[in-house]
């Protein structure tokens, strides 16, 4: 009778499995952290153009939309560029933010993903003074 041996087959199939495992697994976090921070950088360019049509002086509106930015991402945190009107109502705000985005793994698992390793989340928001 012909008996095969067994003995190192599991190791085997791991070591073939878990590569794309690593890369699904971090592929899955790291896409979740760029979702979160383009959430991050549209509602700070919508919370900087609420503050900017609401206030009588809209000169700080850069100051507040940076600092919004910079309190939930990593440092440094967003930039900002704000279209003043000229404050009549009727007349558009245009905010602007933008944050650069660091691969922590996915780029070292996947080469060639990225040139330079970042992707650029940014976030319009116009609007009109009240």
């Amino acid at each position: 009778m012909y008996l095969k041996r067994e003995e190192g087959a599991a190791a085997v199939e791991f070591a073939l499995v878990l590569p794309i495992l690593l890369v699904l697994v971090f592929g899955i976090i790291e896409f979740g952290m760029i979702l979160y921070f383009q959430g991050v950088v549209a509602s700070a360019s919508r919370e900087g153009a609420r503050h900017g049509i609401v206030v009588s002086k809209p000169t700080d509106v850069k100051e507040w939309t940076e600092n919004y930015s910079q309190s939930f991402l990593p440092s440094p945190g967003g930039t900002a560029d704000v279209a003043y009107g000229s404050g009549d109502p009727g007349t558009p705000l245009t905010v602007t933010v933008s944050y650069d985005y660091t691969y922590i793994v996915i780029a070292n698992l996947i080469p060639g993903l990225t040139s330079d390793g970042m992707i650029h989340l940014a976030s319009t928001t116009t609007m009109y003074y009240e």
